[in-house]
């Protein structure tokens, strides 16, 4: 192992060195940035397999960039979608297999102020922000998406009861019966 890990890490030069010690138990966290210019995909990925003892495969890395092109980080999804909730809302989706995934929204109703709503949605709508888990999607709508960032949505079934249910670093106080919420007002 140490003579491959310095034969690999010679290809890289200081800076990948020190990339490649520092991320080498995990070798997702690495990316190509840390590597010079002339090292082609398929030898940084040879150079990280030999070095990390485990398969990695750099040509499987997307690379998204904009118009400009400058490269895009995908950003972290503003919701947690557990799989009982993937699981119910993959039931849920084998019934409509028009529909894209689910909608979540907040509408203002209910004895504490906000309700949470969830309905089919047959296509993405303008500025909605969309969470891929697995095979399947939950659309947010935009004015819902300020009350849910940092949420977990969750499906619990018991004997008498079978709900979505969300547990929501935002919500200040929470109605009696769960049915709706409110948020702590700025100010």
């Amino acid at each position: 192992m140490a003579g491959r890990l310095a034969v690999s890490m010679s290809q890289f030069g200081s800076r990948g060195v020190k990339a490649l010690s520092a991320r080498s138990r995990n070798p997702q966290l690495l990316n190509r940035s840390f590597i010079p210019r002339n090292l082609s995909r398929r030898n940084f990925s040879q150079a990280v397999s030999a070095a990390t003892g485990n398969e990695y495969n750099a040509t499987e890395m997307s690379i998204q960039k904009n118009s400009k092109g400058k490269r895009l980080r995908k950003l972290k999804d503003p919701m947690v979608i557990t799989e009982s909730a993937a699981s119910r809302i993959r039931t849920l989706l084998s019934k409509r297999p028009d529909a894209l995934g689910v909608r979540l929204g907040v509408r203002t109703r209910g004895c504490n102020g906000l309700s949470y709503t969830l309905n089919y949605a047959e296509e993405q709508k303008k500025f909605e922000t969309r969470i891929d888990h697995d095979d399947i999607s939950v659309l947010i709508e935009p004015k819902a998406l300020m009350y849910l960032i940092g949420s977990t949505m969750d499906f619990y079934e018991d004997d008498l009861t079978a709900e979505f249910r969300f547990d929501n670093p935002n919500a200040e106080s929470y109605c009696g019966c769960g049915e709706s919420f409110n948020v702590a007002k700025n100010g």
